[in-house]
């Protein structure tokens, strides 16, 4: 028998979208909003989701944020959802970069309100890739974006992940599946049993196998990521749950200390698995009060006709601190806090205690659905 707090969760999951946009390869992708009823926002978060689910089962953290002043936008990625195109499968990743910056640039005439206010792409898991593609591209700064938040991405490939069979698989027969067991169904996505159950039962989630060109051009935009870090500049929170298991807490550990951004803030989520925005609480309540304290600290933004520029309320905001960095205390002794790339000394703390010294980031990778069965 279904349960009442499943019941709620599967209609969650299968909010009506709003409209369509057409993006530039004539595929039709399916989008949907959570705007205010009264007032003006105070600011504009564009969701992007992960593999295999949907917009759809961001309304739990949509409302939230509506809550707190913002409004939500989110698009279906082609070939997920209720957009079209074959499941699991893009020619090229960049197709999905490209269709958000269309997105955001669609919404911009369809809701005006949200021109001139602090706007963000939050990205989860494969989001996240595609939220970090999205700001290392030259027409980033047109979009006016104030900052990025990356949540339980992978952000480097595991190490073998990629072969010589995967690539030829890749060429020849870009469609065909791989060896592939979808972890999201053997491990738990969060504490929140109703939304692990949601996830399972939803008829627009994809738990097929993934096929041989989408699992090569998400493993080469892994690589690129971590390749061009150095290049990423944008203020930039990562947020990851410590017991995720299907993308490791190290799968942003790596990326983030190479990543260039002068504002970049890593913040663990002790306990959580891999859906913060979908935990059950204090997991949950942890995510949105760390979430909602960076953007508050970054709203102090306009728009104008050449770029961003910071508004008169930022006299009194106060000022952001660069790279203000969050990771767990190491156990045992604290060691001496080291020089992160650049030069620059950062801090390290758990949200609610003192800091500590930090953990250096391990390069070591495992658990993400997607790598599983692949041939090396």
């Amino acid at each position: 028998m279904v349960s009442n707090d499943m019941k709620d969760a599967l209609l969650t999951n299968a909010t009506t979208p709003r409209g369509t946009i057409t993006n530039s390869r004539g595929i039709k992708l399916a989008w949907r909003e959570w705007t205010l009823a009264h007032g003006q926002p105070k600011g504009a978060v564009f969701v992007v989701h992960g593999v295999a689910e949907h917009s759809g089962r961001y309304d739990k953290i949509a409302t939230f944020l509506n809550t707190k002043g913002y409004e939500v936008f989110a698009l279906d990625h082609q070939g997920h959802g209720e957009s079209e195109g074959e499941r699991a499968h893009v020619e090229r990743f960049s197709d999905y970069v490209q269709d958000l910056e269309q997105f955001i640039r669609e919404m911009d005439t369809y809701r005006p309100a949200i021109a001139n206010v602090p706007r963000f792409i939050m990205g989860h898991s494969m989001g996240g890739l595609i939220a970090a593609h999205t700001a290392l591209r030259p027409a980033f700064n047109e979009l006016c974006i104030r900052g990025v938040i990356i949540l339980s991405a992978r952000l480097a490939s595991p190490s073998g992940a990629s072969s010589m069979a995967l690539s030829m698989k890749s060429s020849f027969s870009p469609k065909s599946t791989m060896n592939y067991v979808n972890t999201t169904l053997s491990n738990p996505m969060t504490h929140n049993d109703a939304s692990d159950a949601a996830y399972k039962a939803d008829p627009l989630v994809y738990h097929g196998a993934l096929r041989a060109r989408f699992t090569s051009e998400v493993l080469s935009a892994m690589d690129a990521a971590m390749s061009k870090a150095r290049s990423f500049d944008v203020p930039v929170l990562v947020m990851h749950g410590t017991e995720n298991a299907i993308n490791k807490l190290e799968a942003s550990k790596g990326w983030f200390a190479q990543a260039g951004s002068a504002d970049k803030t890593f913040v663990p989520i002790p306990g959580a698995y891999h859906e913060l925005h979908n935990e059950a609480d204090p997991y949950g309540s942890m995510f949105k009060d760390e979430l909602i304290k960076w953007m508050a600290a970054r709203d102090n933004v306009v728009r104008t006709d050449r770029g961003l520029a910071i508004s008169a309320r930022g006299l009194e905001a106060p000022a952001v601190p660069p790279a203000a960095v969050y990771v767990p205390a190491p156990f045992g002794g604290p060691p001496a806090p080291p020089q992160m790339p650049g030069g620059m000394l950062n801090t390290f703390q758990m949200p609610g205690t003192m800091p500590m010294p930090p953990m250096m980031p391990q390069h070591q990778f495992g658990g993400h659905p997607m790598m599983q069965g692949m041939p090396v």
